[in-house]
């Protein structure tokens, strides 16, 4: 056993427990008041232990296997061997109070610490520089293992859209690392793991699973648990085992082992940009591969570096349960030429898409007339031919390579601007990602005019459609449940009236009824906004609710909205009590406190919270402590400054916290870095912008009448609620 997997626990806890199917004894171990609670996660840990043994072929190698919550827990969670420890709101369920995303994220996180069992406990690593293995498979299969149990949520889908886009951004960082990494001393052990570990491997992974198949992929892990088994491993026992596999099942091409194709994905910094160009005379595809980089000002020298699997989709034959490669592009092959062939045939009128269901980890970009071809082939509507997937990574991938000039921002909007015929949530989720950044960078007095109009015509009409209560019809399914606070907010954002007033009317009357009329669902989101216009009284009610609530789940969705209120100095006086030491009547955990913080600065309070921790950083120091989430707030708050005395502001407190020790020159250099790419971006891009927007629409727009409609069916709603 590693040394790190070992624990002991002395406590007064009591055990919910029993035996499995295979006669393992299983507990959850919780302080008796919360027995009940602990039921669900008890049945979820036999649930996909038994999965997990019947995809791995192997049981469980323990004689018993226990779980047991700690409060306010640092590391959210961790796979001790026999002791897996779990902060309580990622562990205990209580009926009517865990919603959705919650109970996805328990489920979540019992499954990726029980597929540590297998990778990192069972099987350890010869050195923490290969952390990516045991993270990599554990995240990969949270998201496969409980496809099953969550099926109308695409669980597999969601991973490309929370894990495999944020590493890609992340990677493309002239600062990034190779999967494989060698370490020194502690404080490397900590870097490794980052997004490259959590991110990044199980990214890879989920390529390879692909490229192979996934019964090929299946087999070569069973035979490399089985030879592996109570040992520790490198990568290149990985790949002898996988490439077993690949032998009996000729999974890959004769010339191409996994070692090789996985090399330099393990060793290369970043990952590739795949560049298509097509001629529309002799239709031949012109594909290049270079390192991306996010910066149009970082440099790298010139890399084909990668074996890159390109799986093709057309207008002519839009089949996208294929992911198999219909072409290789070898290492060191600066530039690949591809013509039609069978089913995979296209015209100089057809779209052509690569990388289908983003199963390669690499960004692709076309020439500007295949842009135009995929724009108007989103703009037909549902149904669609473009999956669900590709439809996200061509936003993802437009507005990144915006970002960093790779392409004109009028191609990336004509490609999102399709969104408001889409009702997936998890396009949605990264069209919001994308969309809140550019809210966010394109504030400012000419907001209403530009942006936020474009922002409203975008979501007015799926707003009307959902309006803001959760459960207006019986059927509606879990994915509909996660998209309406994401529209909520949007609307409300671009300064939608009707959005305003609905979540305010609904923030208001439960203050004054005591019942519950928010959606259960993203909460936070209703409370935010409603609470932007609410007056004191409404304010003062949620507050004294907060420090009256003693379960987690609930109090998430306070702490991350009472800091939206409209006052400044109130919420200056919300942020003085996290800093002090807790006390019988107000208690914080620690991501509260950074969730009250973070959420002031992203509604309007950029400048209170400046203020704030210039003020009292001392006392910031020793209950939030400056750790990586302080430097991480420090580096998104340097996005929302606004004006020429924000910034003098900010710039005066970083010096404070330099001095008083707080900050390392490094780590101020890196949040300056920040602060500075921000407005650079504003300078270059907003006027470009705003003139896009404004040749976008017509001269005329009235929608007077149907809101004030609308506002008569929110009302009526809330009536409902609170008498039927």
């Amino acid at each position: 056993m590693s040394v790190n997997l070992v624990a002991f626990a002395v406590t007064n806890y009591v055990s919910r427990g029993y035996l499995s199917p295979n006669q393992l004894p299983l507990g959850i171990l919780v302080p008796v008041h919360l027995i009940e609670q602990a039921e669900f996660a008890l049945d979820r840990t036999q649930e996909f232990l038994q999965a997990i043994e019947m995809y791995t072929a192997r049981p469980f190698s323990l004689p018993k296997l226990d779980g047991i919550v700690i409060n306010d827990f640092i590391y959210l969670s961790m796979e001790n061997w026999g002791l897996m420890t779990y902060d309580t709101k990622f562990l205990l369920y209580t009926p009517g109070v865990t919603n959705l995303a919650q109970t996805v994220d328990i489920v979540k996180i019992i499954t990726h610490n029980l597929m540590h069992n297998y990778f990192g406990n069972l099987v350890g690593i010869s050195w923490w520089s290969y952390t990516w293995m045991t993270e990599g498979f554990a995240t990969y299969f949270e998201y496969y293992m409980t496809d099953e149990y969550f099926p109308e949520l695409r669980m597999s889908d969601i991973f490309v859209i929370e894990y495999m886009q944020r590493s890609l951004y992340e990677d493309a960082l002239i600062s990034t690392r190779p999967m494989t990494n060698y370490v020194e001393d502690v404080f490397d052990i900590d870097v490794v793991f980052d997004g490259v570990a959590l991110r990044k491997g199980p990214s890879v992974l989920r390529m390879l699973d692909h490229v192979l198949g996934k019964s090929t992929f299946q087999k070569g892990i069973r035979y490399f648990l089985e030879e592996m088994a109570y040992d520790i491993a490198e990568p290149s026992d990985l790949y002898r085992n996988l490439q077993r596999a690949v032998l009996e099942d000729q999974a890959l091409p004769e010339n191409l082992t996994v070692a090789d194709f996985m090399y330099p994905w393990e060793h290369v910094v970043g990952y590739p940009l795949v560049t298509i160009m097509r001629n529309y005379q002799s239709n031949e595809i012109v594909i290049n591969q270079r390192r991306f980089l996010f910066q149009n000002n970082e440099d790298d020298p010139e890399c084909s570096c990668w074996y890159i699997p390109l799986s093709i989709a057309t207008a002519t034959n839009p089949d996208m349960g294929n992911t198999k490669p219909f072409a290789w592009m070898q290492r060191g092959t600066k530039e690949l030429v591809l013509t039609g062939s069978g089913n995979h045939s296209w015209t100089s009128n057809d779209w052509v898409l690569f990388n289908v269901q983003q199963t390669g980890y690499y960004r692709v970009n076309y020439d500007t007339e295949n842009w135009r071809l995929l724009a108007t082939e989103l703009h037909q509507g549902p149904p669609f031919k473009i999956d669900t997937l590709n439809r996200a990574q061509l936003i993802d991938d437009s507005f990144n390579f915006a970002y960093s000039d790779v392409i004109e921002f009028p191609i990336a909007l004509n490609i999102i601007k399709y969104i408001r015929e889409e009702a997936e949530f998890s396009v949605w989720t990264t069209a919001n990602k994308h969309l809140i950044s550019l809210n966010r960078r394109l504030e400012g007095p000419t907001y209403t005019q530009y942006f936020g109009r474009f922002l409203r015509h975008l979501t007015v009409d799926l707003f009307r459609k959902l309006d803001v209560f959760e459960n207006v019809n019986d059927e509606e399914s879990a994915r509909i449940t996660f998209l309406r606070p994401i529209i909520v907010d949007l609307a409300c954002r671009s300064g939608l009236g009707i959005c305003l007033t609905a979540t305010r009317v609904l923030v208001m009357a439960e203050a004054l009824t005591g019942q519950r009329l928010v959606p259960q669902e993203q909460s936070s989101v209703y409370y935010c906004h409603g609470l932007k216009n609410a007056n004191w009284q409404t304010y003062l009610y949620f507050w004294n609710r907060l420090h009256s609530l003693t379960n987690d789940q609930e109090r998430h969705h306070l702490v991350n909205a009472l800091s939206c209120y409209q006052s400044s100095s109130s919420v200056y006086d919300l942020l003085l009590t996290t800093s002090v030491i807790d006390t019988i009547e107000i208690v914080y955990g620690m991501l509260e406190r950074f969730s009250i913080l973070s959420t002031a600065f992203r509604n309007g309070h950029v400048r209170v919270v400046i203020n704030f921790l210039k003020d009292h950083h001392e006392d910031v120091a020793k209950t939030y402590t400056f750790n990586h989430r302080m430097d991480e707030a420090l580096r998104e708050m340097s996005g929302y400054l606004r004006t020429e005395e924000d910034v003098t502001e900010f710039e005066e407190m970083l010096q404070i916290f330099f001095e008083a020790g707080h900050l390392s020159s490094f780590q101020i250099a890196g949040i300056r870095q920040e602060m500075e790419h921000n407005q650079k971006w504003i300078n270059e891009n907003k006027d470009q912008i705003e003139e896009w927007i404004s040749n976008f629409f017509d001269p005329v727009e009235n929608s007077s009448s149907t809101k004030h409609i609308s506002l008569g069916i929110v009302f009526f709603g809330i009536l409902l609620k609170l008498f039927f």
